[in-house]
């Protein structure tokens, strides 16, 4: 598929992507890499609904797509499955922060916020600078004091959190918790050492980016990490992704709140394989030059991501050229054997 109809087909412009880029940590884009990253976008959302319409039945094709579907598919990717638990519990318990942290509102300003309840969007985010400054804004609350927990990990390990949602409609986070207990995948937001894997290198890299901007390049930097796919923009591309598949694929609200979710991780997964690969090559680099150093006792400038990295990364994961995906795909297309680029 060329770069033309790959634009056709998405829903997005190139600055969209290059703001999520950049909210990734990725100081620098170049314009032909977010062009094929947008391409390896749209190829991964095809082949991942395309999974997902084989789901749980394994073998057997099924038109309307579920939760439980969608996380079969993602059962071995275990990191992907601990960020997304984290992202709808913080967003599922957003609403008690907002209503924490504003203690000077008037009585009568809490009835008529009451009468209005917001949405959680991009918007309604409020950037906290340390987990000690959450913790105190929301030391009303009965966290478990254990060393190593942070604030989401205190949420799962209290009882009370757990059954959070548990009315007619559960929320997306206790549908995916509950696919995940059906499906007996063994994840466990309380391991330590898990969620230090899942998470740690992206706060990392978005540390040290942040260590060097100016105040203002900051303020950009933090309102670029915000931006997702839950939006119309988004809703349209998994749209022209059903229209690409070989067979006619239904889902609702939760499903494609999901699928959202996994388009941006989409991006920050492959961005983060991308750096797994720089490290090793930085790290042979500076063995042979002097093996007595290591990482911490050099500072390497990091280039920006070109397409070269892009292809390299992918040809690990898909048999097919980067570029190969025609639309409509046939139902025995050799691309629907192909792996996620998540982990």
């Amino acid at each position: 598929m060329d770069l033309d109809l790959i634009q056709a087909h998405c829903a997005f412009k190139f600055l969209d992507i290059r703001e999520m880029m950049h909210g990734l940590a990725e100081r620098k884009q170049r314009k032909d890499t977010v062009a094929l990253i947008q391409t390896v976008l749209f190829k991964q959302m095809t082949l991942l609904v395309y999974k997902a319409a084989y789901g749980v039945s394994n073998e057997k094709k099924i038109e309307n797509i579920s939760v439980k579907d969608i996380i079969f598919v993602l059962k071995n990717h275990k990191h992907t499955l601990i960020r997304m638990l984290r992202y709808y519990l913080l967003k599922g318990n957003m609403y008690k922060f907002t209503a924490v942290t504003n203690i000077e509102k008037t009585e009568e300003n809490l009835e008529e916020s009451k009468a209005k309840k917001p949405k959680l969007d991009n918007s309604n985010l409020k950037a906290f600078d340390s987990a000690k400054e959450i913790a105190e804004a929301t030391s009303d609350f009965d966290f478990h004091d254990t060393n190593g927990f942070d604030l989401i990990s205190s949420w799962v390990a209290n009882s009370s959190c757990k059954n959070q949602g548990n009315s007619k409609k559960p929320t997306v986070y206790n549908s995916i918790m509950n696919a995940i207990e059906e499906l007996n995948i063994n994840v466990d937001l309380t391991n330590e050492n898990d969620v230090r894997n899942a998470t740690e290198p992206r706060k990392v890299r978005a540390d040290e980016l942040a260590l060097i901007l100016s105040p203002s390049a900051y303020e950009c930097f933090q309102v670029c990490r915000t931006r997702i796919f839950h939006n119309k923009k988004g809703e349209m591309l998994i749209e022209k992704v059903c229209e690409a598949l070989p067979f006619n694929i239904k889902y609702k609200s939760q499903e494609l709140d999901i699928l959202l979710y996994l388009a941006k991780e989409t991006i920050a997964t492959l961005i983060d394989r991308v750096y797994q690969n720089k490290e090793k090559i930085i790290t042979n680099k500076q063995y042979i030059t002097n093996p007595e150093k290591t990482n911490n006792d050099i500072q390497v400038k990091k280039p920006p991501i070109t397409v070269e990295d892009i292809i390299e990364t992918t040809q690990n994961i898909w048999k097919q050229p980067i570029d190969y995906l025609p639309v409509p795909l046939k139902e025995n297309d050799e691309f629907f054997k192909s792996e996620l680029i998540f982990d």
